[in-house]
């Protein structure tokens, strides 16, 4: 069974990656612009990306360890993360967000992380847009990681709260929205709101893995 995770707002708990670390970058308004533009389909991803490469110019690793550690994360994630692998399964988180960033969550415990690739901080060198995924992405990697474990659509569960898991709940019917906007509670076939994963991954086994 592959398990596909998504990070912002579904991991992280009512926020974005790009979110925390404009706060900590002294610009949180005009990413909460560029959120919103993303939202009502104004911003691609890679111009969202080319915009916040700009305005996190004096950003650096030591940085992105403290956005990190203190970012709201659900409860649980390193025990579901644990039980997945305990039981012979795959996890896999895919993010928009930058690489520098959702690398980091192999800390919890998760197995792979495909992200959006950023230069080296802080940066140096422009960013190269063709390595920023977009939710089409979702879908193709969790295709290609499917093919490489030899398992089925069937065999996979898609975790996910927004309109950027939209292709990727399309495509695999074992999904669960996790705190999910509107848009995606009424493509999910199972939904949950809270502040802790395992009650969620717990959900998400009774409908779909115990049952089948």
């Amino acid at each position: 069974m592959l398990h596909v995770f998504d990070m912002d707002g579904t991991l992280l708990r009512g926020t974005t990656a790009s979110l925390e670390i404009s706060r900590h970058q002294s610009c949180l308004q005009q990413i909460t612009d560029l959120e919103k533009m993303f939202d009502n389909g104004l911003l691609t991803t890679k111009i969202f990306a080319q915009e916040v490469h700009k305005l996190w110019s004096a950003l650096d690793e030591t940085g992105v360890d403290h956005i990190f550690e203190n970012s709201p994360w659900i409860q649980d994630i390193e025990k579901v993360m644990s039980d997945i692998r305990e039981k012979g399964e795959h996890s896999i988180v895919i993010t928009m967000s930058p690489n520098f960033f959702a690398e980091r969550l192999k800390k919890f415990g998760v197995a792979e992380v495909y992200s959006s690739t950023f230069p080296p901080l802080p940066f140096a060198s422009p960013i190269d847009v063709s390595k920023i995924l977009t939710p089409d992405d979702k879908v193709t990697i969790t295709q290609k990681t499917l093919a490489r474990l030899s398992l089925k659509e069937t065999e996979c569960i898609a975790y996910g709260d927004s309109g950027s898991d939209i292709p990727l709940f399309k495509y695999i019917q074992n999904n669960i929205s996790i705190n999910g906007t509107q848009s995606l509670i009424s493509l999910a076939r199972e939904t949950y709101i809270g502040n802790n994963l395992f009650e969620a991954y717990q959900l998400s086994r009774e409908k779909y893995i115990q049952r089948s």
